[in-house]
């Protein structure tokens, strides 16, 4: 496309060489209009933009960084988009964990991806999918401290499940007002 000046056009959105650098080009383009509606849930570009940023700081802060595997465990809508965004931005493997997969599938994928960390819904189509990874993971119930080791997914060191809209990751397995799964946990 022609630009009145007689030169080239290039538009930023198309061009840019990062993540980070694309949400920029989008957040000027765009700004408050919507990025994603969903079932009633809205998100702008503006929101995408400054919420990822957010996001992908608590990651760092949770030592994750570029090549590091993260499933996210959510249905379709906003959080997923936020939550790929963010990890997108600093380098980070997404891998999507599907919302349908029952224990079996899910420990399978945990485990064949490689996964370090997991962030997800607590419910999600009626499913309760801390239920459903105590389920998958069966040593998941008996583990202490705040990484995990699990011989059933030996590079799995985290879970995050509803984590609060500040993006910021808890250094626990258990985000605030999570039930811990274990024996003697509350529950």
């Amino acid at each position: 496309m022609n630009a009145p000046s007689g030169k080239l056009a290039v538009d930023p959105v198309h061009v840019a060489d990062t993540i980070a650098s694309w949400l920029d080009a989008l957040l000027t383009a765009f700004g408050d209009r919507p990025c994603v509606e969903f079932e009633g849930q809205h998100l702008t570009y503006r929101e995408l933009h400054d919420d990822s940023a957010k996001c992908a700081a608590g990651l760092l802060a949770r030592g994750v960084g570029k090549g590091t595997r993260v499933g996210l465990l959510f249905g379709n809508g906003p959080l997923w988009v936020r939550w790929w965004a963010a990890l997108s931005r600093i380098g980070a493997v997404c891998v999507p964990v599907g919302t349908f997969l029952q224990p079996a599938g899910l420990a399978r994928v945990i485990r064949h991806a490689d996964l370090h960390g997991l962030i997800g819904e607590r419910h999600c189509l009626g499913r309760d999918f801390a239920a459903s990874l105590a389920e998958a993971l069966p040593s998941l119930c008996d583990a202490e401290g705040n990484v995990l080791s699990l011989p059933e997914a030996p590079f799995l060191r985290w879970i995050a499940l509803d984590v609060p809209g500040s993006c910021r990751l808890e250094r626990s397995r258990h985000p605030p007002g999570e039930r811990t799964m274990g024996r003697g946990g509350r529950r």
